[in-house]
Order: C-alpha cells, then structure tokens, then sequence
C-alpha cells in the first residue's frame, strides 16, 4: 500500500483522496481538535485513526518543535513545518506497517525490545547496561519510560518488516526448516566420478544468436534497480560548538544527576598458578594433580617468589608474566576464582581453588574500591558532550532557517553560495549501495532520498549526527540494461550453460 501510494502519487485519485483530508484539516484547525474525539481522520484498510490519536501525535510534535526555538516559535513556523500532514503520514504508516507485520505474523517481543535498549551505548556504564542510568537519561530528556519504549518497538517492528519485504527469502517456514534439518541429519555412502564444467569452456562456441535468445530469456537478471543522485546541505552539530557556551554550573548538575555513569568498580590485581584438571580425568588422577598443587601452596605460603613459583609450575596461558593476570572487575572471571580473589586482602595467598579448569593458587597484589570518577577528571567530557547537544539545537535552527528559505526558492546551490554553506553530492546509487560515493550512511537518509521530487527540496531529515537538506539531481527508474552493455556477462553465462550440457553428455556416456 505505502509503496503504492508513492508511485501513484501523481494519480487524481490519490490527489482527490489527499486532497479531502487537506480540506477537513483546514476547516478543522488547531482550535477543532477539541471536538469529537472519535471522529475520524483517516481510514487505512480498516484501521481508523481517530481525532485524538491525531490531536495526541500532532501536540507532542509541536510540543518539541516550540522546545527547539523558543521564544522564535510562531503560527508561520508552524505552517511552514506542515506539522498537520507529517503527522498524518506518520500514523498512516505506522498503520501500514502494524497491518503488514498482523498479515505476516510479525511481532517483536518484550525480550527483544529490552535487548535492544540495553545494547545501546548511552544506556552503559563500563560496558553493561544500567538501568538507573536509562531512567535518568530519559528523565533528563523529559521523556516517559512507557513512550520511549512504545517507540522503539515501533521501530524494531518497522525495521523487521522493512527486511523481509527487501529480502523474502529470510522468511522460512516451519515445513522448509524441518526438511533442511533431515537433509542435513540423512547420511548416504556413494562412490562419484566428479566430471567438471570449467574442463569443456575452452571448447564452447557462442554465435550472436546464441546471445541474443539467453538475453532474451533471462532479462529479468539483467535489471538495474531504481537509483538516484542527490546534493545536500549538511548541518552537523560539531561545526556550531562554537557559537554555543555551557557554565560550569551546568556541567555540574549534569555529572550529579548521572553519577551513575562515572561509577568505577572495584578491581583487584592478582596472579595465580593453575594446575589443569582434565574434564574427563578420574578420582585418582585429580588427587594426584591436588597433591602436586599442595606442594607448590605450602613453597608459596612459606615466602618463595610467587612470580617464580608460577612461571616454573602453572599450567596457565600467564605463567611466563609470574601468573599476573592484570586487573579486572567481578564478572571478568568463573563465579569459584571470582569469589576467592576478591575476599583476598592485599598481599594474601589463597588455599587451592577448585574451578572448571583445574586447582588455582591465588596471591592478591592491589586492591582498587569503586569510586566515583572525580569532577575535575570527567569535566572537559562532560562539556563537550553538552556542548554538542546544545550545538544540535543550533544546527537544527540553522536547518530550518535553510528550509524556510529553499521552501519558497528550491535552489540548494544558490543558497549555499550564499551562505558559505558546501553542497555535497552523491554518485547514483540505488537502495542497497550504501557505501557509494557522497551516500551517508544513515537509515533517514536513504529512506528520504527516494522519496524526493524533482524541482523541490526534501523537508529537514534528522540523522544520527545532524540534520541535512536533499534535493534530487537524477532519478534512474528501475530498467533491463540493453544487451550492448551486458554482453560480456551474457557471454560468460552461455558458455558456462553449454559447458554444463557438454559435461552433463559426458557423465551420461559413462
């Protein structure tokens, strides 16, 4: 349906349709929201999207757009920003893709989501998630735990959809799944005479005709995806950090209010000497190897040189660097070695540990507690990274003044000129080509770059570090490449045909 819509969307019939929700949104106004809350808005193959889902949506938009500007906010802003039709649109795709993910059997799950968020790295400290931390940020950002969430399973489910529509063939049914596990389980012994294609090319011969006919047989392998060319204005938050200031007063309260996030474990410093225990070794033998490990506990207890106690007698990949293993935090090592080293104190040697991996001796060299990082030590971070978030918010504004501009007179190489701004291009490139030339490689980019219309810019796309302005240079549509520029692969693939048939008359003559 969406790409439906996107392809005709030059039709009358998609114009009348657009153009009757125009109508009762200009009749309607921000004022007639307050009216009745189930009328409807717009009906998506049976899905209604009602006033206040509308209302609920365009509010919390307009809600962000007046955050960003202020005291510059106003009614031709809010025009300018078609706010009414964005949200339109996204409600009507979110319909569209909750419809196609019902139709498919699509659903993303509590487990997922949570693994989502967890393996973001703004919700981690030292690696894991906390979720202190996530309430925190999210709480800094004004933003409910039950919203961000209802989001991101949107997005994930958006994201699934959207791969299974680009690529059919990672959807496999039970009925596939369960044949390729007995073929792959099934066990045959055969004796084989292996008669090879490539030993016949040499003796292939390929006339025009024989081109020709496999061309026109197989042109559907000769198609060039649809591909595009567009130019850009990019409005990054790194090139603004100059224009922006932040107090010491507010990097303060930001390291209070995240403190969490400069949290440093505790580590410890240990060495230690292993005596491998073979998984399958029998009674006997462990008391054996235990014994051995005795000895070499009570040369370490009565004062030897534990750095060469280990090198001569573990077994372990440390023994050359004296058993140092370096320092390392809890959940770095099995539960058995974990719990022993770190109840050690400083200087003590531990008795035999047993763990999966045979008996250890233990020597704790330092000892670190958790801490807090300093303020003095994590300040210049802290400040940068509000510097950038405040400098975001000057890029946005410099992207907007850009639109508003390019709105009237789309003319991004004028206005560049103009505004000491760089134009970037991208080579054509199509969907899946997102290491081209000038391509940013950036979901919202792409997505937004072939959507674009000639003779008229793109509205401000966010992507994950700044904003950008497109406007199309080229559009290729889909097309079958002519026989001139494929002859070589069409070649190459009759030869390798007319070999298989050459070796396949051989294998029969056996």
């Amino acid at each position: 349906m969406l790409k439906f819509m996107r392809q005709h969307a030059t039709s009358w019939f998609i114009k009348i349709a657009l153009g009757l929700i125009i109508v009762v949104f200009i009749f309607w106004g921000v004022g007639g929201f307050r009216g009745d809350e189930g009328a409807v808005v717009a009906k998506v193959g049976g899905t209604i999207i009602d006033v206040r889902t509308f209302r609920d949506t365009y509010q919390k938009m307009v809600d962000f757009y007046r955050k960003q500007y202020k005291g510059q906010w106003n009614e031709q802003m809010l025009k300018l920003l078609d706010i009414k039709h964005r949200v339109l649109n996204q409600l009507i795709d979110q319909v569209l893709i909750a419809q196609e993910a019902q139709r498919l059997h699509i659903t993303v799950s509590k487990k997922e989501l949570m693994e989502s968020i967890e393996a973001m790295p703004v919700f981690q400290r030292n690696g894991h998630f906390s979720r202190r931390l996530y309430l925190d940020m999210l709480r800094y950002n004004r933003i409910e735990p039950a919203d961000f969430e209802e989001s991101k399973m949107r997005e994930l489910l958006y994201e699934k959809v959207k791969s299974l529509i680009a690529d059919p063939a990672s959807y496999v049914t039970d009925e596939e799944v369960n044949r390729l596990l007995h073929l792959q389980y099934e066990k045959r012994r055969l004796a084989y005479v292996k008669i090879e294609a490539k030993r016949f090319m040499d003796q292939v011969t390929v006339t025009d005709a024989d081109l020709k006919k496999y061309y026109e047989a197989h042109k559907a392998s000769y198609r060039e995806p649809e591909k595009v060319s567009v130019a850009y204005l990019l409005f990054e938050p790194k090139d603004y950090t100059d224009r922006v200031k932040v107090s010491e007063k507010e990097v303060k309260k930001y390291y209070e209010t995240f403190q969490e996030a400069y949290q440093v474990p505790e580590k410890i410093r240990a060495r230690h000497i292993l005596f491998k225990v073979p998984p399958n070794a029998k009674k006997e033998e462990v008391e054996k190897i235990k014994k051995e490990a005795e000895k070499v506990l009570k040369l370490a207890k009565s004062g030897k040189d534990f750095a060469k106690l280990a090198e001569k007698y573990s077994q372990g990949p440390t023994a050359k660097k004296g058993g140092d293993l370096g320092y390392f935090t809890r959940g770095m090592m099995v539960k058995p070695f974990e719990k022993a080293a770190f109840s050690l104190k400083k200087g003590e040697i531990s008795g035999l540990v047993r763990t999966s991996f045979g008996f250890h001796i233990i020597k704790l060299e330092d000892k670190q507690p958790a801490h807090v990082k300093p303020f003095e030590e994590v300040k210049k971070g802290i400040e940068t990274k509000l510097k950038l978030q405040k400098a975001k918010d000057v890029a946005l504004k410099e992207a907007d003044k850009a639109y508003t501009s390019l709105y009237k007179q789309p003319d991004l190489m004028a206005y560049a000129k103009k505004h000491g701004l760089k134009v970037h291009q991208t080579a054509l490139f199509s969907k899946n080509e997102k290491n081209a030339k000038g391509v940013l490689p950036d979901p919202s980019f792409m997505k937004n770059a072939f959507s674009l219309q000639k003779g008229r810019v793109s509205s401000i796309v966010e992507l994950k570090n700044g904003f950008c302005i497109m406007e199309l240079v080229e559009h290729r549509p889909s097309q079958v490449l002519p026989l001139e520029k494929v002859k070589e692969k069409v070649e190459k693939a009759v030869k390798t045909e007319k070999a298989g048939e050459m070796a396949k008359k051989k294998a029969e003559a056996l």
